[in-house]
């Protein structure tokens, strides 16, 4: 359901071109940034249902409230995430490489671990603070 959502705001963002939107990257850009995201929330879903016990759970609709919105927190956290590595204010590289190509890959599976772990954006999201503290001056 959360994925059916995100799919129609993906053909909205994609087809009306947001302007707000466009001062950051294409729509193309987003597309992809929202669909590896997506995928991540969806692979994480699929992967813990093996492991859900929902006969302790007390409500059988907050569950699904949850699965439904994690797509959602995903694509948030990839999209700040997305700026942060863009411009570079963490930098990340596979194997010393900086080639465009490498760039835009280092960007999907950020997207995608944003979906599939939020400990992976609240990381990122803490170095960013922890560098702009030492910046300030602050320890």
């Amino acid at each position: 359901m959360g994925v059916a959502i995100i799919g129609a705001v993906l053909t909205h963002v994609v087809t009306l071109q947001i302007p707000e939107l466009k001062n950051l990257t294409d729509s193309s850009t987003i597309a992809s940034l929202f669909t590896f995201a997506a995928m991540g929330s969806v692979t994480s879903i699929l992967t813990r249902l093996s492991s859900l016990d929902l006969r302790e759970e007390t409500s059988r609709k907050f569950v699904i409230y949850s699965a439904i919105a994690r797509p959602f927190v995903a694509i948030s956290f990839a999209s700040v995430v997305y700026v942060i590595l863009k411009y570079k204010i963490v930098a990340i590289t596979l194997g010393g490489n900086t080639s465009k190509e490498v760039d835009d890959a280092v960007l999907w599976i950020a997207a995608f671990l944003c979906g599939f772990s939020e400990r992976f954006a609240s990381d990122i999201l803490e170095r960013v603070l922890i560098s702009s503290d030492h910046k300030n001056g602050k320890s």
